[in-house]
C-alpha cells in the first residue's frame, strides 16, 4: 500500500488546471501590453461583425419597403392609367434593382422589362429580362421572364 506522506504530497500537489492557470496568468503579466492589443482586436472585431449584421438587416428592409412602394405605384398605374405612377414606379424599380440582390433584383429587373415594354423601350426591355433570367434563383422568375422575352421576339 502507498505510504500515508506519498498520498499527502500528491494531495498538497496543483493539479494541472491550477497549474495552467497559474502559467497563463504569469505569461499574461509579463506580457500585458500584448494582451490588451489582442482583446482589443478581439472586441473590435465583434463589435464590427454586430454593426455589419445590423446594417445587413436594415439596408434589407429598406429594399423591401422600396419594392413595396414602388409595386403600389405599379398598380395604381394599373387601375388609373397614371403616367405619373408608372414613372415613380420604374424610378423606384432602378433603384431597388442597383441596391439589391437575388431574387428581389430579380424580380426588379422583371417589372422594369414590363415597364419598358409599355413605354415601347424593347431594347431596354430585352436586357431587363435577360438580367432577371440571369440573377433569379427561383425557377417562377426565370420562367416569366422567358416568357416575356418569347412575346417580345414574335412581335
Amino acid at each position: 500500500m502507498a505510504k500515508k506522506k506519498d498520498i499527502d504530497k500528491v494531495i498538497k500537489q496543483p493539479d494541472v488546471l491550477m497549474r495552467a492557470i497559474g502559467a497563463l496568468y504569469g505569461w499574461i503579466k509579463k506580457n500585458l501590453k500584448l494582451c490588451i492589443v489582442v482583446a482589443s482586436i478581439i472586441v473590435f472585431a465583434v463589435f464590427s461583425i454586430i454593426a455589419y449584421n445590423i446594417y445587413s438587416e436594415r439596408k434589407e428592409e429598406k429594399i423591401q419597403l422600396l419594392f413595396t412602394e414602388a409595386m403600389r405605384y405599379y398598380r395604381e398605374y394599373s387601375v388609373a392609367g397614371k403616367e405619373e405612377s408608372l414613372n415613380k414606379a420604374e424610378e423606384i424599380f432602378k433603384r431597388v434593382s442597383d441596391e439589391a440582390g437575388g431574387n428581389i433584383k430579380a424580380l426588379s429587373k422583371l417589372y422594369l422589362g414590363r415597364i419598358y415594354y409599355m413605354k415601347g423601350k424593347i431594347d431596354d426591355s430585352v436586357k431587363s429580362y435577360r438580367d432577371a433570367q440571369n440573377i433569379a434563383n427561383i425557377e417562377a422568375i426565370k420562367l416569366l421572364a422567358k416568357k416575356a422575352l418569347d412575346v417580345i421576339e414574335k412581335k
